[in-house]
């Protein structure tokens, strides 16, 4: 049984946890893991929310908001683009929840779907499709106004979501459209952060396109999916200067994996059921 365990371990090359990310990147910040969901659980933070889920947003948040003061007095409306390396590590998932907490706690946020090669956004609004216009009308058609487009979200009225849009045919010379900078003058005139959900860098070249744009770029890493020469990748990139003021995120992190202690933090002062609670609640799912 120990070379047999010996044996996965040597075998595994996917990321478990905080150290297989800092150990590669010791010199990116790190902003916070993100729990592992089970099925029954929802991947929406909810106003007043004192879920796991919620309160590693709130972490997440609050080291966000070291990285965006320490710009200094002269950003007054922050860009923070969401970004990966693959497909499925959960950037769109965090995109929202990260602008969901924000809104929570008070900040008028516009959160814009970045991602026009495969848009995820929509199915965080109930009415939600991805037939609705967003970014690439904008981008096209000079006759959209911004504040056409916007959509309140369900779940928050300080939470606004700009919607991908239809799939184009040419996204990166879109992203290279004067419109650009006009859609994210409108954000930050308007509000208080303006956060894009963006394409998986590895693989098309739309966040770097925009990267120079960004204040701080959050990059999302997966745990027992993204692959450790991934952050390789990662560490190129930056070290390259692809990608702007860069500081990671762990996401979907098994609770026995968590670093510092955060696994013992994230559930204090969070109501748990008891175990009996637990197995009336799954004979009841059985039923």
């Amino acid at each position: 049984p120990l070379a047999f365990v010996y044996l996965m371990g040597l075998f595994n090359n996917k990321i478990e946890n905080r150290k297989d990310v800092t150990n590669r990147l010791s010199n990116t910040p790190f902003l916070g893991e993100v729990p592992e969901l089970s099925s029954d659980e929802s991947d929406m933070i909810e106003k007043n929310d004192r879920s796991v889920l919620a309160e590693s947003f709130r972490i997440l948040r609050t080291n966000l908001q070291y990285k965006l003061s320490a710009l200094g007095s002269s950003v007054k409306s922050p860009v923070v683009i969401v970004t990966s390396s693959v497909k499925g590590e959960g950037k769109t998932f965090v995109s929202f929840n990260l602008a969901m907490t924000m809104a929570n706690s008070g900040k008028n946020v516009l959160l814009i779907g970045g991602d026009i090669r495969n848009p995820q956004l929509h199915r965080y609004l109930e009415k939600g499709s991805k037939n609705l216009k967003g970014v690439t009308e904008f981008l096209v058609y000079p006759e959209y106004k911004p504040e056409e487009l916007v959509h309140e979200s369900d779940a928050n009225p300080n939470l606004k979501i700009f919607l991908s849009g239809a799939i184009p045919p040419n996204p990166a010379e879109l992203w290279m459209s004067s419109r650009v900078d006009e859609l994210l003058d409108y954000g930050k005139a308007n509000y208080d952060v303006v956060i894009i959900d963006s394409a998986p860098s590895m693989l098309v070249t739309d966040t770097l396109l925009i990267s120079d744009k960004a204040d701080v770029t959050v990059y999302v890493a997966r745990a027992n999916y993204t692959e450790k020469p991934l952050l390789d990748f990662v560490s190129d990139t930056i070290e390259s200067e692809k990608l702007k003021n860069v500081a990671m995120v762990l996401n979907n992190v098994k609770i026995a994996n968590f670093g510092y202690g955060n696994k013992y933090a994230y559930s204090y002062g969070v109501d748990k059921d008891s175990s009996w609670t637990r197995i009336l609640k799954a004979v009841k799912l059985k039923k």
